[in-house]
């Protein structure tokens, strides 16, 4: 009996790897393989017929440049960031499909596509860092801080006059744009905080140079004690002529240059008025 048993099992399995193995009801329950249907696009335009047909943007080449709905992206972009090309918002949350931020990267969608980057993509090129951090022209801006400025985020120099965008200098106050977004200053503003003072005079790390002074000595404007020797930006003597650069600013001198008036002596601190002495009164002795 164990060995008709065994035998009925054996043709069991091999009946069932043959036609299917069937359920309770006799229905055959191996699943089927599904076949995928490529999607057409007959007029080469890359959009598939059937996503044409169903917006009625027609047939042709020019279909997928074409902005039906004017708002900034053409009937292909909508298409691969499955928009309506028909609705300037498809969402109807207010902000036009090209001012929305499909992939999340803290760009528009305009902005991903004027940067030549993918709007459905956060990392276009996969190297860990997002699209708006970018600086894809190498000119010490990201992308993000690109648009900020106006500049153009696939050139380096955007108006060709020989100095990089992140070296110009956009609201005129001495410092450069790429400064300016390092200490997280409004680089189109000269007086980031609106209290009056200048963003080349204020002082961003409070060691008692302002920021133009510090530029003007290569220091850097987010550290009191650049160097890290101990001692503060204030109280080095960067030109080597025996005066601080604190007490240089104070005279009106260059602390970067250890002889000013162009006579030919170094500074020192005989020209600094003493804030402790008085000038005596002169003793006269009166005529006869």
């Amino acid at each position: 009996m164990k060995k008709l048993a065994v035998g009925a099992l054996a043709a069991s399995l091999i009946f069932s790897q043959g036609l299917g193995v069937a359920d309770a009801k006799g229905k055959d329950t191996k699943k089927a393989k599904i076949k995928k249907v490529a999607q057409v696009d007959s007029d080469k335009n890359g959009i598939p017929d059937d996503w044409q047909k169903k917006y009625h943007l027609g047939q042709g080449k020019s279909i997928a440049t074409k902005d039906f709905d004017k708002d900034g992206l053409t009937n292909i972009q909508e298409y691969q960031l499955n928009l309506n090309p028909k609705t300037k918002d498809t969402d109807r949350d207010g902000i036009s499909d090209g001012q929305e931020d499909n992939d999340k990267d803290g760009l528009t969608n305009l902005q991903d596509i004027q940067a030549k980057l993918s709007p459905v993509s956060a990392d276009t090129d996969k190297d860990g860092i997002k699209d708006s951090d970018e600086d894809n022209d190498s000119d010490k801006l990201t992308t993000k801080e690109e648009f900020i400025v106006g500049t153009n985020p696939i050139n380096a120099d955007s108006d060709k006059d020989g100095t990089p965008d992140g070296e110009e200098d956009k609201d005129g106050d001495k410092v450069a744009n790429y400064v300016e977004f390092e200490l997280k200053y409004n680089p189109n503003d000269s007086d980031s905080d609106h209290d009056g003072v200048s963003d080349i005079d204020e002082d961003y790390d409070n060691d008692g140079l302002s920021n133009g002074a510090e530029i003007q000595l290569g220091y850097n404007l987010e550290e009191s004690d650049s160097d890290h020797d101990g001692v503060a930006d204030v109280n080095e003597d960067a030109d080597g002529d025996g005066l601080s650069n604190g007490d240089e600013v104070k005279s009106g001198y260059n602390p970067a240059d250890s002889g000013n008036h162009d006579d030919g002596e170094v500074d020192d601190d005989s020209t600094i008025p003493s804030e402790t002495t008085t000038q005596q009164p002169v003793q006269t002795t009166p005529a006869p």
